[in-house]
């Protein structure tokens, strides 16, 4: 009896040893609670832009996160994703007005060179961003900023803009995967404890661009005789953004009409006209009627103006000069 008692007590010692590692169990998963997070999406505004230059333009936009788990001291983990938008480019993100596109690229750093993916569209990157919560404060509560640097892509100087501006925007929506307590290593790992769905709108406005290159000088040459009419020609050129209506118009404080304009020499006056055709039927002047008018194609357009000397008095010899000024309207 006093052996089966023995017994006994080894078999009622190893019942209280199993007894006593269930709760430890039992409060470690109740110590990983889920992380309940909400995602804040920002704007990413690149403001008005003028797209003739060729050059990239940079914007920033922050996406808010916010999570809730248990009790302080603990941290969470979340998976940023953002897509293509609900417009895509075969090769770019894009922002669009209509079938136009203003090609852009959302990075995650600010060097620009590791594009915001997502990893559920690999097309946009190897994946999403892992964001590491701070360690949650004793409320159970841990906020976090995240940074999307974006960029508009240079040499894009052929994308249309409005006569007051042309805006382009999207809307790049995508998911958010929160795990709490246990780091995924990666965005793909799987087994998250929440998604969340939220967007990052981004806007342009490209706005209408025209430039006068350096005009050429109309040279007469070397005048002996008046007897008859001479006639010479030059160029000037502008660049006006694609698609872009404009007029240009000729002036100067010489004469309010462009057949009898003056050039001076001193007091000495030399009359001359500028048109806008080689037969010279069509003054070329800067009122309703006189301007040239053209679209742009956002490169150098160049245009043909034609001068005359008309039959006159020769002046006193000397070198005759007037400044003519280039206005383009759009």
């Amino acid at each position: 009896m006093r052996i089966m008692q023995a017994h006994a007590s080894v078999l009622r010692l190893s019942a209280l040893l199993i007894a006593g590692v269930l709760p430890p169990q039992q409060e470690a998963l109740a110590a990983n609670p889920t992380a309940s997070c909400t995602i804040t999406g920002g704007t990413l505004a690149f403001g008005s832009i003028n797209v003739l230059t060729g050059a990239s333009v940079n914007s920033t936009a922050n996406i808010g996160i916010s999570c809730k788990l248990g009790g302080g001291g603990r941290s969470a983990y979340v998976c940023l994703n953002l897509d293509g938008g609900t417009v895509t480019s075969t090769t770019n993100r894009a922002l669009v007005n209509g079938s136009n596109k203003l090609l852009v690229e959302l990075y995650t750093d600010a060097n620009r060179t590791v594009v915001f993916g997502s990893s559920s569209s690999p097309t946009y990157g190897s994946g999403g961003l892992l964001v590491v919560m701070p360690t949650v404060a004793a409320d159970g509560t841990t906020t976090a900023n995240v940074t999307v640097y974006g960029r508009v892509l240079a040499s894009q100087q052929s994308v249309p803009a409005g006569t007051s501006g042309t805006l382009y925007s999207n809307d790049f929506t995508q998911t958010a995967t929160s795990w709490s307590d246990r780091n995924p290593a990666t965005c793909g790992s799987g087994g998250g404890n929440t998604t969340n769905t939220y967007s990052l709108l981004a806007n342009a406005t490209v706005t209408p661009q025209c430039s006068v290159n350096s005009p050429n000088t109309l040279n007469f040459g070397s005048v002996v005789s008046l007897g008859a009419v001479i006639d010479a020609q030059t160029t000037l050129s502008v660049s006006c953004s694609n698609q872009l209506a404009y007029t240009v118009g000729l002036s100067s404080a010489s004469g309010s009409s462009p057949t009898n304009l003056k050039m001076a020499f001193g007091a000495n006056k030399l009359t001359y006209a500028v048109y806008q055709n080689s037969a010279r039927t069509t003054g070329w002047g800067n009122v309703s009627g006189q301007w040239v008018a053209g679209t742009g194609t956002a490169s150098s357009q160049s245009l043909t103006v034609y001068g005359r000397l008309p039959i006159q008095t020769l002046p006193p010899a000397g070198t005759y000069t007037d400044t003519i000024s280039v206005t383009v309207t759009y």
